[in-house]
């Protein structure tokens, strides 16, 4: 007999055994998302174990109810690292499993959120950057156009990423009825899909300044040192200060010592 170790999305920091029942036997394995019955109710769990043993002697186990409609596999390093988020943080696994899931998953929805595209009228749009090309003042809203131009249906998110545009300068050029809405909303599916295909160009270290040249010496002084108390740090700096190439460096550091 196949059964399953499951920890369920309650929060009660324990597992809980089931039948696997035969058609299930291929799918289900150590961190497959599973729907199982739980008293009168059915819930959703995330499988820690499979095994072959009997169930104890007069115990009549419960079978698993059939896998998420997401189908979400959770990598074995990924169930390892919930492991030591709940005992270093002193959580429960089931708390743990789920801050590692993307947000979709947790809701288990596949279609989330919906988002705007934006596309741009020609030929307003052309003559409007051919009027005011050598005004300063209309640099971004002439960014954003271009960017539509050459990348028609284009969400909010992409015109920030690509323009640097604010909601307001789209909302504006919105009213002035350069773009307009296209029509079509992207599904967060789709958005994620998008994501993976965005080739991301390299980036090289930044010279660190003196404050984040000192608190790299004592992060990796840690790193070199792990057996040594303390093994904790904290990283302090206001808003802007400059922590990201910290967190960015420390963790080049972390895969050099491997």
């Amino acid at each position: 007999m196949r059964i399953a170790r499951v920890i369920v999305d309650l929060s009660l920091d324990r597992s809980f055994d089931y039948r696997v029942p035969e058609h299930l036997e291929a799918a289900v394995r150590a961190g497959t998302r599973v729907t199982v019955p739980f008293g009168h109710t059915v819930k959703s769990g995330c499988v820690l174990a499979v095994d072959d043993r009997n169930a104890p002697p007069g115990m009549l186990l419960k079978e698993i109810a059939g896998l998420c409609a997401n189908s979400t596999q959770i990598p074995p390093k990924l169930l390892e690292l919930g492991r030591w988020i709940a005992d270093y943080y002193c959580c429960t696994q089931e708390q743990a499993i789920r801050a590692l899931l993307p947000g979709a998953v947790r809701r288990a929805k596949k279609h989330v959120r919906l988002q705007k595209l934006y596309s741009a009228a020609t030929e307003l749009c052309d003559e409007f950057i051919r009027i005011h090309a050598d005004d300063k003042r209309a640099a971004r809203r002439i960014a954003v156009l271009q960017c539509l131009l050459n990348n028609p249906d284009s969400s909010l998110e992409q015109l920030a990423a690509e323009s640097d545009a604010t909601p307001a300068v789209v909302q504006a050029l919105c009213k002035a009825g350069l773009i307009q809405v296209s029509g079509r909303l992207e599904t967060e599916v789709e958005l994620r899909r998008k994501a993976r295909e965005t080739k991301v160009a390299p980036d090289a270290p930044r010279e660190p300044t003196a404050e984040q040249k000192a608190a790299l010496e004592g992060i990796f002084d840690l790193l070199d040192h792990p057996g040594r108390a303390p093994h904790v740090g904290v990283l302090f700096g206001v808003t802007g200060s400059g922590k990201t190439e910290v967190y960015l460096q420390a963790i080049a550091h972390a895969l050099e010592q491997g």
